[in-house]
């Protein structure tokens, strides 16, 4: 970043210890002694070359992505993250309640340098007929070697306080009552999903909307 100036200005504040003397200890005459130095004043040192070019600092990038809800289409990511997000997108499938939303994106995240963690988000968009859309979304953080159940489990566990706590939606319901909550748990090392009244595996994570689909079938 190159800037130009009228004329060469004294650096306020940086000046050496044999020139600190003569630089005016009241705030306005420091400002006003700034700008009234002349070139033969200023300690060559002290000047500012008209067109200095300001080196800016390389901040290396850190690893983010984002994905569609079903977390098919990135290939370098995190692959427990990916497929815990993936699991949880093939969930919300047979649920109406996610049409209202145009957009629905994972976004994974390197915070490390941050936070001990990275960095799992859901942003959304809800689209209405008479008004502004609406952005929305959540993040929390989750250590690296987090497995695929835990993860998953997790993940799912979010989404379902972040829609209800915050989008008035209620998710996974069970086909048989729309007032029955599955809950997200890991046993016997898979994530699945619990109801709540049997405290019975309902089925695994990811496999919901093929239960569903089952569960009319025989009822019908």
């Amino acid at each position: 970043m190159s800037w130009i100036r009228p004329r060469p200005r004294v650096a306020v504040g940086y000046p050496p210890p044999q020139s600190r003397a003569k630089m005016p200890s009241n705030v306005g005459d420091l400002i006003d002694f700034e700008w009234k130095q002349s070139d033969a004043e200023a300690p060559k040192d002290l000047r500012y070359q008209a067109t200095q070019a300001w080196p800016q600092p390389q901040v290396p990038r850190k690893p983010r992505w984002q994905l569609n809800l079903n977390a098919d289409d990135v290939s370098d990511a995190p692959r427990h993250f990916v497929e815990a997000c993936h699991a949880v997108g093939r969930d919300t499938q047979c649920f109406t309640e996610f049409n209202k939303y145009s957009s629905l994106m994972w976004t994974i995240e390197d915070t490390t340098d941050e936070i001990p963690a990275w960095t799992i988000g859901l942003n959304t968009v809800e689209t209405r007929a008479n008004g502004p859309d609406i952005p929305s979304g959540f993040g929390f953080g989750l250590p690296y070697e987090t497995d695929v159940a835990t993860a998953t489990s997790v993940i799912a566990e979010a989404v379902h306080d972040w829609l209800s706590g915050y989008e008035s939606v209620l998710w996974p319901v069970s086909s048989r009552s729309p007032l029955l909550l599955f809950a997200p748990e890991v046993r016997d090392g898979n994530a699945v999903w619990i109801d709540r009244a049997a405290d019975s595996v309902t089925c695994l994570i990811g496999e919901l909307c093929a239960w569903r689909a089952s569960a009319q079938v025989t009822q019908s």
